[in-house]
């Protein structure tokens, strides 16, 4: 319903914004995220919600604030929100687009409580971290485009581009457009950035683009009925629509593949069944956050590094020295980094193969003894560095 009003606000048609609500759920990413329950089910709503609260003001002013408060404790993506007014008022201030006086207004209270949130909520770890970890992007991960143009789909992005560069240089000014086009640009520079996980970046991204999309046949719709082929112009739309589920139901049907893949990555079963049975009690074991709490929950084993370490205070550190051990060609480097966290087992799953870019660890020797496991490898360490020598 969200994205139809913010369709139908963008376009000022019915047919074409049930349209665009249909092509939304159509995006290859945003079919295989519905098969698993994140909050980000609730955020993209929401967030949508907050964009068509902010365009129509006037009663409309106390929802977007309810939709921002919601989103804020929804899922950590509201600082696309405050990212996105801000660019859409310098937008139209280049442009030469009147501005609002309560565009303004909002925009500054998103901003104000955003950062009144952040210094609540992450006190603890702006006092350990400083403002280093605003340029560390200790979770982040490189953006593929030309996964990203499949994630989202080829026709959408192609045609959200087009809207984009035709909207960027026109005299025409439309509140609803630059909306939706400094949604796009913020969350191109949050993926930039590192600033946010790349799936859930891009499902934003790809719902923005859909609206542009929504506006192209719009567009495309009226150009047809003023054209000698008015009589087909049905016809030329429900080709485009048929070209853009040809080209989505493929990419829809491996990221779904995928992302069953992945789920079952995050449990490596055989992996941490031969944990629990052969290592003891207090072994330490490296292996990635993402994978951390599933092992400590199935294993009872302690790790290095938890998904939550930016609560540690030498957390950032910690992200470091994982990433050393599992990349680092010196095995004495990797003895000295195992000695410091009393590490006793590495564990190389198809995960942490992904992650650091590995398929086995670089070093080897008589200092760790490898264990080959179905679609994971388990070192463990012996040797302890001390002075004078190993």
């Amino acid at each position: 319903p969200v994205i139809y009003l913010l369709a139908k606000e963008l376009t000022g048609s019915d047919p074409i914004a049930l349209i665009t609500a249909g092509m939304a759920g159509l995006m290859p990413l945003a079919i295989a995220s519905s098969l698993t329950i994140t909050s980000h089910a609730l955020a993209l709503p929401l967030f949508f919600f907050c964009l068509y609260g902010f365009l129509r003001q006037g009663q409309y002013t106390a929802w977007f604030i309810g939709g921002l408060i919601a989103l804020s404790f929804t899922a950590p993506i509201s600082e696309l929100l405050g990212l996105t007014l801000v660019m859409y008022l310098l937008f139209a201030n280049v442009s030469g687009m009147r501005i609002r006086r309560r565009e303004v207004e909002m925009t500054l209270f998103t901003l104000l409580y955003l950062i009144w949130l952040g210094f609540v909520v992450f006190k603890r770890v702006l006092l350990f971290h400083g403002t280093h970890l605003l340029w560390s992007s200790p979770i982040s991960e490189p953006v593929n485009v030309l996964t990203a143009i499949t994630a989202v789909g080829i026709v959408p992005f192609m045609l959200g581009v087009y809207m984009i560069r035709r909207y960027s240089f026109s005299l025409e000014q439309r509140h609803p457009v630059y909306l939706i086009i400094s949604s796009v640009l913020a969350c191109v520079v949050l993926l930039a950035l590192g600033l946010v996980q790349v799936q859930y970046g891009l499902l934003y991204l790809g719902v923005a683009l859909t609206l542009l999309t929504g506006l192209f046949l719009q567009l495309l719709w009226a150009f047809l009925q003023r054209s000698r082929f008015s009589g087909h112009a049905g016809g030329i739309i429900a080709l485009l629509l048929m070209m853009l589920v040809a080209t989505s139901a493929p990419a829809a049907f491996a990221f779904t593949v995928s992302g069953k893949q992945q789920s079952s990555v995050l449990v490596d079963e055989q992996a941490f069944a031969w944990v629990r049975q052969n290592t003891p009690q207090d072994a330490i074991i490296v292996v990635p956050p993402s994978q951390a709490a599933a092992l400590m929950y199935l294993t009872g084993r302690r790790v290095v590094l938890a998904s939550s370490f930016l609560f540690l205070r030498d957390g950032l550190q910690r992200n470091e020295d994982v990433q050393d051990i599992y990349t680092t060609p010196y095995a004495t480097n990797a003895v000295y980094l195992l000695n410091r966290y009393g590490v006793t087992h590495i564990l190389v799953t198809q995960r942490a193969q992904e992650r650091y870019g590995v398929a086995d660890l670089p070093y080897s020797g008589n200092c760790f003894r490898k264990t080959v496991l179905p679609g994971s490898i388990v070192y463990e360490s012996h040797c302890r560095i001390k002075e004078g020598g190993q």
